[in-house]
């Protein structure tokens, strides 16, 4: 169908026309039908690809979003030990913004892990933290 659909739109075909014995008028009312119809089928392919699209968008951006949210946590809490405001902590993170999703991404995916994920995910999280340090005392001494 999808393939039909194209070709009729590329191609217009002018052989699906009906020809009256009448008065020699040439009547269209098969092709209107067929690309209605084909309009039709090409609306429904759409929504189709439009939505696996969006779930495939939607599961990767929520990775990305809470990976972010995670090592935002991780790098705050150096910036909480330097006393630094809100502002100035969301300033550091947003310019350290890969090293957040990074840091986030590899705790996040633990919990996928079965059985194990929640008691590996916890020790990660502080491997996180003091490698966010580290990151981040280089960051504080310049």
């Amino acid at each position: 169908r999808v393939l039909l659909t194209v070709l009729l739109h590329i191609f217009r075909f002018p052989g699906i026309l009906i020809h009256s014995s009448r008065k020699g008028m040439v009547h269209t009312q098969m092709l209107e039908q067929v690309q209605m119809e084909c309009e039709v089928i090409e609306i429904k392919e759409l929504g189709h690809a439009c939505l696996e699209f969006s779930w495939g968008i939607s599961i990767f951006g929520n990775l990305l979003i809470v990976s972010y949210f995670y090592g935002f946590s991780f790098l705050d809490y150096t910036n909480e030990r330097h006393q630094l405001s809100i502002k100035e902590s969301v300033e550091i993170v947003r310019r350290k913004k890969g090293l957040a999703i990074g840091l986030g991404l590899v705790f996040y995916l633990c919990f996928f892990i079965p059985l194990l994920g929640g008691l590996i995910s916890s020790f990660l999280a502080i491997i996180s933290v003091v490698a966010a340090t580290i990151s981040l005392e280089e960051t504080f001494d310049n």
